[in-house]
């Protein structure tokens, strides 16, 4: 349930967050305990990913043999991620969670963004299939500017026409300004600094706390920046795997590159045949570094 909040006190709060924190020198725990204080309770939608949905994950091919574990295709190895220093999206230094996209054209483009200056790109990604329905906290933007289409507008007037029923005036203006702050915090497209990533790594686990018939939610949904928000991508716990809530069902391996107006060019190289346990086994040796040549 909401609590009361004062939209001056808020506006002045949002305000100090926004122009007078400098992310890349504040103490962590300092600014958790401060937006814990300023923030005693966050509105959110919640939304069900059906039993059924695909989700995929992609990663970069380097040269080597083929993906051959399920694990490859999982979230990384918590014990692999002892040395992170560096926050993500969603993810604190050092926390591992399995982040995935809603359809493959989103998560070749979340593989390839950071990389925009090479013209070609090898990949390989997993199709996970959804095994029961997943419940997830769906975090709206308010950035039309960059929009395309109305998708971004109709989905934000409609996560505010539910929240919008038991509250007065000021409160729903309150929500507004909430979700419009953390929006922005998701649809970041200058991020200097890892730590630029501080805002939406809080609500993100604020979030993993959240619970839906007495038990943690699945994860979190929100608008992929690189697909200027025409895709999702979709960050489950790590506990989604484990307990089989999903279900890896067919491995890719494709180049990928750029064509006119900015059109994935996508090729798929290579499938898996079958999966079995742990074990991928691919219809052709070898992963396409190698595929692609002479």
């Amino acid at each position: 349930m909401l609590t009361h909040y004062n939209k001056l006190d808020l506006q002045r709060q949002l305000d100090f967050l926004e122009n007078r924190i400098d992310l890349c020198s504040i103490n962590p725990i300092f600014l958790r305990d401060l937006l814990d204080k300023y923030f005693h309770s966050i509105p959110v939608g919640l939304l069900s990913i059906s039993k059924g949905k695909k989700l995929f994950r992609g990663r970069k091919i380097y040269d080597g043999p083929s993906y051959k574990k399920v694990k490859d295709f999982s979230y990384v190895d918590p014990d692999k991620k002892r040395d992170c220093q560096e926050y993500g999206r969603a993810n604190l230094p050092k926390q591992s969670l399995f982040y995935s996209s809603n359809n493959l054209d989103t998560a070749q483009m979340e593989c390839i963004c950071k990389d925009v200056k090479e013209k070609i790109w090898f990949l390989a990604f997993g199709e996970w299939e959804v095994q029961e329905d997943l419940f997830v906290a769906d975090i709206i933007i308010n950035d039309i500017e960059r929009v395309k289409t109305k998708f971004v507008a109709k989905k934000r007037e409609h996560t505010l026409n539910l929240i919008k029923k038991d509250l007065d005036e000021e409160q729903f203006e309150c929500v507004k300004m909430i979700l419009d702050f953390f929006g922005k915090q998701f649809s970041k497209t200058d991020i200097p600094s890892h730590k630029h990533y501080l805002y939406s790594v809080y609500l993100a686990n604020r979030l993993f706390e959240l619970e839906e018939n007495k038990k943690p939610i699945d994860g979190i949904q929100y608008p992929s920046v690189p697909m200027i928000y025409q895709g999702n991508n979709i960050v489950l716990q790590p506990s989604v795997v484990d307990n089989k809530k999903i279900k890896l069902i067919k491995t890719y391996e494709v180049v990928c590159g750029i064509g006119g107006n900015m059109v994935l060019d996508t090729k798929i190289e290579n499938v898996s045949k079958e999966i079995s346990g742990d074990e991928i086994i691919w219809q052709k040796e070898g992963c396409i570094h190698y595929l692609n040549k002479g």
